[in-house]
C-alpha cells in the first residue's frame, strides 16, 4: 500500500513538470505551405475610391488639350473689329467695321520742296546758294529737280545741278543738258528739269549750282527748285 501511494505521488509530479514544461516552451507556428517561421510576401496594393472623383485623369503619351465650343475673342464686346473666324480659325477683319492702316513712308503724308535764289556777278562764271539743310531725324528723298537760268543775251547756261555734303563729303549730281527757252525782260532764259531719285540724311546741305559759258557782265540770276518727301531716320 505504501509502495503504491509512493509510485502514485511521482506520477503526479511527472506530469506536472511536463505541463509546466509545455507551458514555457515557445510554440513554432507553421504557414500554410507547411514551412516553419516564413515572412510575409511584400505584395503591391490596390487603392480604390468609393465616391465619384470630380477629376480623373491618366497621363498616356503626349496629351491634347482642347476647347469645348467656339472660342470668341474681340476688342469690343459691342464693337468687334478683329475676331476668330470660327470655320477657318484665323484672324479676320470685320467688313462692316475695318481696321483703318496708313503708311507712314507714303510720300503723301510728308511732302517736302523747296526754293533757292542765285545770280552771276561780273567776272563769276558760277552761280549758286543753299536750298536747304535736311532736319534732323529726317531723311530727305529728292524726286524732282529744276534750274532756271537768266543769262545776258547770247551767253549759255551750262552744267545745272545740285551737291549733297554731309560731315564734310560732298556728292555733286548734274542735270540734262539746259534747254534754250527764249527771251525774257531782255535775258536769255535756260531750263533743265530731270526726274531724280536722291537721298539725303539729316544734317546734309543741299547746294544748288550753275554754270554760264563767260564771266563777263553782272545781272544775270538763277532759280533752284527741288521737290520730294521726308521719312523718319531708321
Amino acid at each position: 500500500m505504501y509502495r503504491f501511494k509512493k509510485s502514485l505521488i511521482a506520477l503526479t509530479g511527472a506530469l506536472t513538470l511536463v505541463a509546466i514544461v509545455t507551458v514555457a516552451v515557445p510554440h513554432i507556428g507553421r504557414g500554410a505551405s507547411g514551412t516553419s517561421n516564413s515572412a510575409p510576401t511584400s505584395q503591391t496594393q490596390n487603392v480604390n475610391v468609393v465616391n465619384t472623383p470630380s477629376v480623373n485623369a491618366q497621363q498616356s503619351g503626349t496629351w491634347n488639350v482642347g476647347i469645348t465650343g467656339t472660342p470668341v475673342v474681340g476688342l469690343d464686346a459691342g464693337n468687334n473689329t478683329v475676331k476668330f473666324d470660327a470655320v477657318n480659325n484665323t484672324v479676320k477683319i470685320d467688313p462692316n467695321n475695318p481696321l483703318s492702316v496708313r503708311d507712314v513712308d507714303n510720300p503723301a503724308w510728308h511732302p517736302f520742296a523747296a526754293q533757292q535764289f542765285g545770280s552771276w556777278n561780273d567776272g563769276a562764271q558760277q552761280a549758286g546758294d543753299t536750298i536747304t539743310t535736311v532736319p534732323i531725324g529726317k531723311r530727305l528723298v529728292i524726286e524732282y529737280v529744276s534750274v532756271k537760268g537768266a543769262v545776258l543775251t547770247g551767253q549759255k547756261m551750262l552744267a545745272p545741278g545740285i551737291t549733297l555734303t554731309t560731315g564734310g563729303v560732298v556728292v555733286s549730281h548734274y542735270l540734262t543738258t539746259s534747254a534754250f527757252q527764249g527771251v525774257l525782260t531782255g535775258r536769255d532764259i535756260y531750263v533743265s528739269s530731270q526726274e531724280v531719285r536722291l537721298f539725303a540724311d539729316q544734317g546734309t546741305e543741299v547746294f544748288g549750282f550753275a554754270f554760264r559759258d563767260s564771266s563777263t557782265g553782272n545781272g544775270g540770276n538763277v532759280t533752284f527748285t527741288i521737290s520730294g518727301y521726308l521719312v523718319d531716320m531708321p
